[in-house]
């Protein structure tokens, strides 16, 4: 009888040590995880001032017809187009909510405009895209909110 007694509390001593290893084990599956996950936004967010700088080097090109300046912009704007694929091919969403509802969840609202083209409370300008890795804001989007119509 206490060799019996004895078997069953080093089986359940088993089991237990058998169900701590496996939760400790899933704990930190979970763990490596988050933290790739953690490591991945970092880098995805500190990729993004590269398209910003892309993104200001077009929209401040000089406008002239000189071939080698329209090469060069050319170039900037493939460079600017491939990085933007390459964001998206690791499921980054480019956040340009021109004229939709302000969400402030996706928003950062810098200031207001009045516009007649843009309802009131819709984004009037966006100043800055935004980014966001799947349902994870990187950044939001900078933007003017329009106040409607002016007066």
């Amino acid at each position: 009888a206490a060799e019996n007694e004895e078997e069953a509390s080093w089986q359940e001593r088993y089991l237990r040590l058998q169900a701590e290893l496996e939760n400790l084990r899933r704990r930190l599956e979970q763990r490596a995880a988050a933290e790739s996950a953690d490591n991945r936004r970092r880098i995805l967010a500190d990729m993004l001032p590269l398209a910003d700088h892309l993104d200001l080097a077009l929209q401040h090109r000089p406008q002239m017809d000189d071939v080698q300046v329209a090469n060069f912009i050319g170039n900037i704007d493939a460079t600017r187009r491939a990085f933007l694929e390459t964001l998206r091919r690791y499921g980054v969403e480019r956040i340009e909510p021109q004229n939709e509802m302000f969400d402030p969840n996706r928003h950062e609202a810098i200031g207001q405009a009045p516009s007649p083209e843009v309802p009131a409370d819709h984004v009037a300008q966006v100043v800055q895209a935004g980014y966001a890795d799947g349902e994870r804001i990187l950044r939001p989007a900078r933007v003017l909110v329009s106040t409607g119509a002016g007066e």
